[in-house]
């Protein structure tokens, strides 16, 4: 005579089935923000902190000469907003809220983005500049879900560092075409294990219409991933669109 009997075994099975699929049958989604459309308002404050010193008769021979070494920082706004289905078995969650699938979520996303570095590099006769730069990122985020008749809104602040590269060129010292990209790692300040990766990428123009202010516009792509506990949905801000800025030049 066997331990358990057929009908025994059966019902353990069946429970041990139960158990399966409420550990495993719902997963949770990436909350996914991708907008197409997204303005960057920003402000910019640079300086100059250390410039070369060269006889003027060694400055007129040089073509390719260091730039010595500059300070910037920025103050950014974004918001954006898109739509989302999650599927039959999935589900969000977010600040302890869980929306299930099937069904349709609205998110939004608003970012106030503060950065400072420092950069330098070398320029070549005076026109076109290759600069290195690194520094601190101070993130603050505010997510919002709705769907299912539930919704919720995390807010979270980010810090960390960032390194990338800016290409300038700048036929008139009133005008200057620039690029710059840069990737940053940063650490929640709720001290849950959350991180965010922060990409960049942006191409634009300067100018100066008078010696200590300019205007800015230009085109930027970034993306904010957000890694989460696997108790909480990963978050993605993917932003494309313009950005206008002013500029203080010292």
């Amino acid at each position: 005579m066997g331990i358990w009997n057929s009908g025994d075994l059966s019902a353990r099975i069946f429970l041990l089935a139960i158990v399966w699929a409420g550990s495993f049958g719902c997963a949770n989604d990436t909350v996914r923000i991708d907008s197409r459309d997204t303005i960057t308002a920003a402000g910019r404050i640079t300086a100059r902190v250390y410039a070369p010193q060269a006889r003027e008769e060694e400055a007129s021979a040089r073509i390719v000469e260091w730039t010595g070494i500059t300070v910037d920082g920025e103050v950014a706004y974004q918001a954006a907003a898109d739509r989302q289905n999650v599927a039959a078995g999935r589900q969000v969650s977010l600040d302890g809220t869980t929306i299930a699938g099937p069904t349709n979520i609205r998110s939004r996303a608003r970012l106030i983005d503060t950065t400072a570095n420092a950069r330098t590099g070398f320029s070549v006769a005076d026109l076109f500049r290759l600069e290195a730069l690194g520094g601190f990122e101070i993130l603050a985020t505010e997510t919002a879900l709705s769907g299912a008749g539930l919704q919720t809104t995390d807010r979270r602040t980010f810090g960390g560092v960032f390194a990338g590269v800016r290409a300038g060129l700048r036929p008139h010292e009133m005008i200057e075409f620039y690029g710059l990209g840069s990737l940053g790692f940063l650490a929640s300040a709720k001290g849950d294990g959350a991180s965010l990766r922060v990409t960049k990428l942006e191409v634009g123009a300067r100018i100066m219409p008078v010696e200590y202010l300019g205007l800015f516009a230009g085109y930027r792509w970034s993306d904010y991933w957000q890694d989460r506990d696997h108790d909480e949905s990963d978050v993605d801000l993917e932003l494309y669109g313009p950005v206008l800025g002013l500029e203080l030049r010292f």
